[in-house]
């Protein structure tokens, strides 16, 4: 019996063989890369593009978010005039003003709002003629006979100092956007209802003369003092009062505002304009003939005209 030997094969690797294998190696590799970068870049973008609009929802929901109901205070230094029309002979000089208030504002947005409140406010003006005068005809009734006359006067170095308070009422449109981190600027337009609330003018002069010309005597009487007739007397200094109406005024500002944390502080220029003539009376006389004589402002007499409120100035005050 014959034994058989088992066969042995040998399996032999060629060169071309283990090539293969490896390049099937890398391109696994390459695939599972290339697998892991796509996954990363599009979490990575996914990533940004949450966070983005994560903030641009903040920013938005930080834009939205406004106080609805503002108080504010505020004090103004101003140039603040008595406008009116005088004849060629009188001098105007300007006077500072000052003036306080409060607001009450209702913001529909970040950016709009409407405003309320109260104003006190002061004006004033002086007036200067080197020489006042004028000639008029008139009525005395306590002559014998009552008669018709000719009254002129005439006053050296006349001056006048007008004051006047007024009570306001302003309501305003306002725009308000951010120009920088914690800085708006705002503007704002409307009009005010100004309430005459005193007046009191000052007249001061050097020397008076005055004559009347009687027609029934066809006489000239110019040293009678007591009956209003001057030869070189002292004006002296009299008091007045301006005879003035409800001003209507456009006003007008702008400025910046600072937040604070809890409050804000806002500075800015203003501008009044009175729209209409407050003047009530201006068919008297600087002397008027009387026993004895009255003095009035020229603001109340013929010499004047057209009389309205302005003023511009610097505005500061805070706001909570």
């Amino acid at each position: 019996m014959v034994k058989r030997r088992p066969t042995i094969v040998a399996i032999c690797r060629t060169p071309t063989t283990i090539l293969s294998k490896n390049i099937i190696n890398m391109k696994n590799i390459i695939n599972m890369t290339l697998k892991n970068g796509i996954i990363a870049s599009m979490l990575f973008f996914t990533t940004g593009f949450a966070s983005k609009a994560q903030n641009e929802q903040s920013e938005q929901t930080s834009s939205e978010q406004f106080n609805k109901h503002e108080y504010s205070a505020y004090l103004t230094v101003s140039l603040s005039n008595l406008l009116y029309q005088l004849d060629s002979d009188g001098k105007k000089h300007s006077s500072p003003g000052f003036g306080a208030g409060a607001t009450y504002t209702f913001n529909f947005d970040a950016r709009w709002g409407v405003a309320g409140g109260m104003e006190f406010s002061t004006f004033g003006r002086k007036t200067k003629y080197a020489q006042l005068s004028e000639k008029y005809n008139t009525f005395d009734p306590n002559s014998t006979p009552a008669s018709n006359l000719e009254y002129s006067y005439s006053i050296r170095d006349y001056e006048e100092k007008q004051k006047l308070v007024l009570f306001s009422i302003p309501v305003k449109a306002q725009f308000k956007t951010p120009v920088g981190t914690g800085l708006d600027f705002y503007a704002a337009a409307g009009f005010k209802v100004g309430i005459p609330v005193s007046s009191k003018v000052t007249m001061s002069g050097g020397r008076i003369n005055s004559e009347a010309h009687y027609e029934y005597e066809n006489v000239t009487y110019n040293k009678l003092p007591q009956h209003g007739f001057f030869n070189n007397n002292v004006y002296g200094t009299h008091h007045s009062k301006i005879e003035i109406g409800v001003a209507f005024i456009l006003s007008l500002e702008s400025g910046l505002r600072f937040d604070l944390g809890s409050i804000g502080l806002c500075t800015g220029i203003y501008f009044d304009y009175g729209l209409n003539n407050t003047g009530k009376s201006n068919n008297k006389h600087p002397v008027t003939f009387n026993t004895p004589v009255i003095y009035e402002s020229v603001l109340n007499s013929t010499l004047s005209n057209k009389l309205k409120t302005m003023s511009v100035g610097l505005k500061a005050g805070i706001v909570f």
